[in-house]
């Protein structure tokens, strides 16, 4: 195969999977809330972020949940609300709207820890009515 049917097919590839997001077509993954921390140390003006959990949450109901009556919507809410998420990352809503809960802060060290919950897998409407 020749370097460019290689490049021709890698984009096309790529150009799928995007139109497929923004059709709304779920990832094989499934639904998943991943979370990335972010941490400030106010006496050294440092940050840093990363990963808390990449995997994420698995949001794909069970029989219990079924059995409950709930939605995939739902189970969302109920899981950030336990994770106290406090604010979305954009007003008004948008796809790739992301949460954050309140910063903890280390009363040893004064470093701020704050958690972001990020919506994976979700169609469209299923994230606009997460955040409604």
């Amino acid at each position: 195969m020749r370097a460019a049917d290689i490049i021709n097919s890698i984009l096309h590839e790529a150009g799928a999977r995007s139109l497929a997001r923004r059709a709304g077509i779920r990832d094989r993954e499934g639904r998943r809330i991943r979370v990335t921390y972010s941490t400030y140390d106010p006496d050294t003006d440092e940050e840093d972020n990363g990963w808390e959990d990449e995997e994420g949450w698995d949001m794909e109901l069970d029989d219990i949940d079924r059995d409950e009556g709930l939605t995939v919507v739902d189970k969302a809410r109920n899981d950030l609300g336990d994770a106290g998420v406090m604010e979305p990352s954009a007003t008004p809503w948008s796809v790739g709207t992301w949460y954050s809960g309140q910063g903890d802060t280390d009363i040893r060290t004064g470093v701020v820890t704050t958690l972001s919950y990020h919506l994976s897998g979700f169609t469209p409407e299923e994230e606009e009515d997460i955040y409604a």
